[in-house]
């Protein structure tokens, strides 16, 4: 018996969901966790800001808290990065200040954003650290 168009467009979609989800359980890479602490010169803590590790393709970034501590991740919480070499560099390492110099007749000064560090560490095509993990 000659098979019918019908049940060739369905043996066709089957095999097509049946291959993609093949492909998709096999894409699954390795993750490692990669974790770490930033601090300046005289050893105090940065704790504002994103860590962010970049290799073209994925973006590792892990939020900096009160100790300067971070733990890298893609998708969820610390669900780390696959290996590689990677372009490491901060992001959102500012502050508000209160701005008094502005304050006029009783109203409040301004808030004045304050930038941490310099604008050289805050792209991955500047910062020149480069991490392999």
């Amino acid at each position: 018996m000659k098979p019918t168009r019908i049940s060739r467009r369905v043996l066709c979609a089957v095999f097509l969901v049946s291959f993609a989800s093949t492909l998709v359980g096999c894409w699954q890479p390795r993750q490692v966790k990669v974790s770490g602490r930033v601090t300046f010169a005289d050893g105090t803590p940065l704790t504002y800001g994103q860590v962010c590790f970049s290799d073209g393709y994925y973006l590792g970034r892990g939020d900096l808290d009160e100790n300067g501590e971070y733990e890298l991740r893609i998708f969820r919480k610390n669900d780390g990065i696959p290996p590689g070499v990677y372009q490491a560099y901060i992001t959102c390492a500012i502050r508000l200040e209160a701005d008094d110099s502005r304050a006029s007749r009783g109203n409040p000064g301004l808030a004045k954003l304050v930038m941490l560090i310099d604008r050289q560490y805050m792209t991955e095509r500047t910062s020149g650290w480069v991490c392999e993990v």
